[in-house]
């Protein structure tokens, strides 16, 4: 596995010119979408399942997940959607070609699978040398990665969960771990380092 570190820039052009005239539409307007309070601070994860509602951790209290439907008016409404065991906690969800939703267990050292039928909760794979696995990213052929924070230390480390639930760790001494996605190719991982302001792509 061969890795780059990204240089991130900002595109100039509104450095030159104004981006838009006063007399442009915004390209966008943000409101709320649920009352403040649905979610706890905590709020992570959020996830578009294969039946159209969004997915999100820590509903109303710590270590559930909340299901979000969007409303006629525009808005949405929040409900709760499954309980975790006890001593687990939620952060990133992601959802594999058959619909089951992964959800990174960052107090419990697990990767959960829930279905989305019956909310029926499975500890898809435990590894209690993560750190606290955080947020998650699933390939083409359905393999997991996890970003793996220390915070305490701003170091990190990344896992690969193949589809046996088996664990591999493939870096360690990183930065904070904190985000990753595959590409839509399933050619490049990529990975944040929030702390040290990096972004590193995998082959």
């Amino acid at each position: 596995v061969r890795k780059h570190l990204l240089a991130l820039s900002l595109l100039a052009a509104c450095v030159a010119a104004p981006c838009a005239s006063a007399a442009q539409e915004p390209l966008f307007t943000a409101r709320d979408y649920v009352a403040d309070g649905t979610f706890t601070p905590g709020i992570e994860g959020p996830a578009v399942g294969p039946d159209g509602h969004l997915y999100v951790v820590n509903y109303a209290r710590e270590g559930t997940i909340g299901r979000v439907h969007a409303n006629t008016d525009g808005s949405g409404s929040a409900e709760l959607f499954v309980e975790l065991p006890q001593g687990s906690t939620g952060n990133g969800i992601r959802f594999d070609k058959g619909g089951t939703m992964y959800v990174a267990d960052y107090s419990g050292h697990n990767i959960l699978g829930i279905s989305l039928e019956d909310g029926g909760i499975r500890t898809f794979a435990h590894e209690p040398r993560m750190h606290q696995p955080n947020d998650i990213a699933i390939a083409p052929n359905g393999v997991l990665y996890a970003s793996d924070p220390n915070w305490q230390d701003n170091s990190g480390q990344l896992w690969r969960i193949d589809i046996d639930g088996s664990t591999h760790l493939l870096e360690t001494s990183m930065g904070t771990t904190n985000g990753v996605e595959v590409s839509p190719d399933g050619k490049r991982l990529y990975v944040n380092e929030s702390i040290q302001r990096k972004v590193w792509a995998y082959d």
